[in-house]
Parts: C-alpha cells; structure tokens; sequence
C-alpha cells in the first residue's frame, strides 16, 4: 500500500500558484508488504512546528472474521512542511519505521507502526484530540458451539500518542465494529456552589474513547495535559566568580 502526498500549492518564480498544472502528487510511504493490506478510513493527521505527522491503520473490514491477518497503526513523519517536495526524497519504507518503545532511541526512525494481534483489524478512522489519538479495532475470537448468543469478537478502544509514545487500550463491551470516535468542546453553564455565581466553562469531550463503561458510544470528558492558563516562572543563574 502506498500513501500520497498531493500539494496543491507550487511556489513558483512568479509567486504562489495554485492552478492544476502545479499540483504535485508524491509518493510520501509505502506501505505494503507480501500480504495483502488495506485501509478502508482517511488518515488524520497533527502538525506541528517542525513536522507533521500522518497516522492511519490498516484492515479488511469485508473479512472481519478472518483470522490469520497482520495488521498495523501507522505514525508516518512527513519532516517537509514546504510547498512541493524535493524530487530526491525517497518514499518512506516499513524499514525506517520501528515499534513505539524502539523510536525515542532511534534517531533515523522516520515514524513508527503498532503491531496488533493477529487478526485484529482497525475498523475505524482515527481521531486526534487532547495529544491523543484515538481509533478502534476488532479481533475475531473462537465461539462456543453451546452458546445461543452472536459472537461479535473483541472490540478495542487506543489512545496512541501520536509522537509515537507506548499506547494503551481498553476492551469495549459487546464487540462488534466500534464506530469512528467523534471529539469536540461543549459549552456547560452552572452555578457555583461556593460563590452562587453563574459559570460557563468550555470542556473538551470525545464518544468512542475509553470511558467507566466501556462503551463504544458513550461520551467522556478529555483530560488535557497542558494547563489552560499561563504561569510566571522566576529564575537566575549563578555563574562562578
């Protein structure tokens, strides 16, 4: 599998164009393999100052029970933020990525990719919020002929930091294919118990992430690590004499 990267914006002599003639598709990874991959959902994807980063994962929704696949996350580090791409940069290879616990020490890593469990599929588009990213994935498990009960596999809920930090999962009930997880902010008015004055205050929230109930639709609050207000930090330095 090959992922694109398509500019349409060209910085020419003349200034910034933007007409079809300068569109620039180029091929930014591959991703492929021997074995057959697929990815069924867009990539998100989260810039920052230096580099942006693509993240999306790969697995045959038309063949949820099938057992034997290897599928993969992907975080793919596009280090050119620039208007059109340099025609001697190569694609990015499976070999210039390594696993998440590998990339803090591996300072050629262009990117990293989660390996899943065998058969495990992701099932869902992923989604970036609070410096988290958030998709879902579902792994086919044995039934039980004795069981009158539909056997809709294991569904997971990941919180992946998209810097290629180790993720973590929580095990949804019921199985199934866990929808897309949806963020956003919502405003919520209330009266303050201490002061009795009315405060609206903006929190940030996202339904299909691990949540008390496991559920793979209800709603959680985002806990953001950055603190919302600034503080002063005083300092001096001592230099000898």
């Amino acid at each position: 599998m090959k992922l694109y990267r398509i500019d349409f914006e060209q910085q020419t002599a003349e200034g910034l164009s933007t007409g079809v003639a300068d569109w620039e598709a180029t091929e930014l990874a591959n991703l492929g393999s021997s074995e057959s991959r697929k990815f069924f959902f867009a990539p998100d994807v989260v810039l920052t100052k230096s580099y942006a980063i693509v993240l999306l994962g790969s697995g045959d929704r038309e063949k949820p029970l099938a057992e034997g696949t290897q599928d993969y996350f992907f975080a793919v580090i596009d280090s050119n933020l620039g208007k059109g791409i340099a025609g001697d940069i190569g694609p990015i290879e499976m070999t210039d990525l390594v696993s998440p616990d590998a990339y803090a020490s591996t300072a050629e890593a262009k990117g990293c990719f989660l390996e899943l469990e065998p058969g495990e599929k992701v099932v869902n588009a992923p989604l970036t919020i609070g410096g988290v990213t958030y998709f879902g994935t579902n792994r086919p498990t044995p039934a039980d002929p004795r069981s009158c009960s539909a056997n809709l596999g294991e569904a997971r809920s990941y919180q992946f930091p998209p810097i290629c930090k180790t993720p973590t999962f929580a095990t949804l009930e019921g199985g199934g294919l866990p929808p897309s997880p949806v963020g956003g902010v919502v405003e919520i008015t209330y009266t303050d118990p201490l002061s009795g004055e009315e405060v609206t205050r903006h929190v940030p929230f996202i339904i299909g992430g691990d949540n008390e109930k496991h559920s793979p639709i209800e709603a959680s609050r985002v806990r953001i690590a950055v603190p919302p207000r600034r503080t002063k930090i005083y300092w001096h330095t001592e230099t000898e004499r």
